[in-house]
């Protein structure tokens, strides 16, 4: 080799090798690499270093021959993916299809992504989704479909807020709010609980219900959307199953946003890194990830009919309860007290149970089901809760009396069976019945001027 062949040698293979070194260095420090740069980052930077002791082979018949073409092989990879890189960002091309991903869930079991408050969530609205909502949950979760293949197909619609309120109303008398044990998106409109006891009650019932929620969240949205000019009564579904858990982090979340002024960001943004997307294909997890699990826990006993059921939680009792998390809920219910006498409404809580709670006594487990499942027995939560509610002001019910009642008396589930932990049709009835009983008492859920419009309604039909 001559001389200014073997400069022009030396001169490609340190380009090359620095290339590579630098590249190493950028995608270990790049946020939307991660965690795929830092990863990689070691073997990049290794390649580097071979190129750069390729270089100085130049007398190697072997290294004459190939290495030349290694190195136009590595600057051509790196100068194209740099290039598609920059085009895809420029152009905003979605390479992960981030809302038509999103939109693969039914509206019921996708985070709420829109911001309201310093901290909290609702979902976007108007929406109307048509299917099997459970059966298309625990497709995409990677379960088994068979326990839901014939789940009927339900049409539901979300108003402009992103609540399930198919009649526009623009004033009521009863608003509810909680989590997905209220929001039920995967049950028609007129077997939801709310739509039930406003039946029963012949009164307009609001339904503030959203997964993935918080007790705080919840008081917010009642404060943002829940007061009308005939509300009196206003009630929090409290779920024994995750509103503790949840009340800590939405504490947490307030707690930042006050201290530096950020909150959790759930917008959907477009993916617009090809290296990202090339990442994820050769380097992320194959498939959905399942959240879900067919084998059965335990089986519910319905006559000749042995019923399999998924168990999930085991709610502690109050001398579990860490002293923050009391002060917590503690302060929540002070706090949603003085809401209502701010607003001269009475303030409910209605207790919701797991399933766990309700069908004790009254299964059958399995050799799979988890040691602290089995041993588990019913707690004093409800009761401490209870004392809280009395302490602050804030009415009182427990669901679960109703709920075991409806369970033994009918010898059928009020729960979902395998991998879906809410109630049923027959649950969310039972639940609309023992609410509306406790509401009846009071005279004044339905003010004489609603009650009046009510008549001149019906009358008109």
């Amino acid at each position: 080799m001559s001389c200014p062949d073997r400069r022009i040698y030396r001169v490609l293979h340190l380009t090359t090798g620095l290339l590579v070194i630098a590249t190493a260095v950028t995608a270990g420090v790049l946020p939307h690499l991660q965690p795929y740069g830092e990863a990689l980052k070691p073997a990049l930077v290794a390649v580097g270093i071979i190129v750069l002791l390729l270089g100085a082979l130049a007398e190697t018949q072997w290294a004459r021959r190939f290495s030349p073409m290694l190195c136009l092989v590595l600057i051509s990879a790196i100068c194209g993916a740099a290039c598609l890189e920059i085009v895809g960002r420029a152009l905003g091309i979605d390479f992960n299809h981030t809302e038509a991903n999103f939109r693969r869930l039914p509206p019921y079991y996708r985070l709420p992504i829109v911001a309201t408050g310093s901290v909290f969530f609702r979902r976007p609205g108007p929406e109307t989704w048509t299917g099997q909502a459970i059966r298309t949950f625990v497709k995409e979760m990677g379960c088994p479909d068979d326990p839901y293949k014939d789940e009927p197909v339900v049409t539901v619609h979300y108003d402009e807020f992103g609540f399930r309120n198919e009649e526009k109303l623009s004033d009521w008398e009863i608003a509810v709010a909680g989590d997905s044990f209220t929001e039920l998106g995967y049950l028609p409109y007129d077997q939801l609980f709310t739509s039930i006891m406003g039946r029963i009650l012949n009164a307009r019932v609001l339904n503030l219900g959203v997964s993935a929620t918080g007790p705080l969240n919840q008081l917010h949205l009642l404060e943002q959307y829940g007061i009308a000019p005939s509300t009196r009564h206003t009630i929090i579904v409290f779920c024994e199953a995750n509103d503790l858990e949840d009340l800590q982090a939405e504490e947490s979340n307030i707690a930042v946003h006050k201290a530096i002024g950020r909150r959790v960001d759930r917008s959907l943004k477009p993916q617009t890194s090809f290296l990202r997307a090339i990442f994820d294909k050769l380097l992320g997890e194959d498939g959905p990830v399942s959240r879900c699990d067919a084998t059965p826990d335990a089986f519910f006993v319905s006559g000749t009919n042995r019923i399999p059921v998924s168990l999930f939680s085991a709610p502690p009792g109050r001398t579990n309860l860490p002293g923050h998390v009391v002060a917590s809920l503690a302060k929540f219910l002070n706090d949603y007290a003085e809401f209502g006498r701010k607003h001269g409404l009475t303030t409910w809580l209605a207790y919701m149970p797991v399933r766990e709670r309700v069908l004790y006594g009254q299964l059958e487990f399995t050799d799979t089901v988890i040691p602290v499942i089995r041993e588990w027995t019913p707690s004093d939560l409800p009761d401490f809760v209870a004392d809280l509610c009395a302490t602050n002001g804030v009415r009182f019910v427990d669901l679960t009396p109703a709920l075991i009642r409806e369970t033994t008396e009918s010898r059928e589930l009020t729960y979902n069976g395998l991998c879906e932990t809410h109630l049923n049709a027959r649950g969310s009835a039972a639940v609309a019945r023992e609410l509306a009983k406790h509401l009846a008492k009071f005279t004044s859920v339905l003010p004489p001027a609603a009650k009046q419009e009510l008549q001149d309604d019906h009358s008109r039909r």
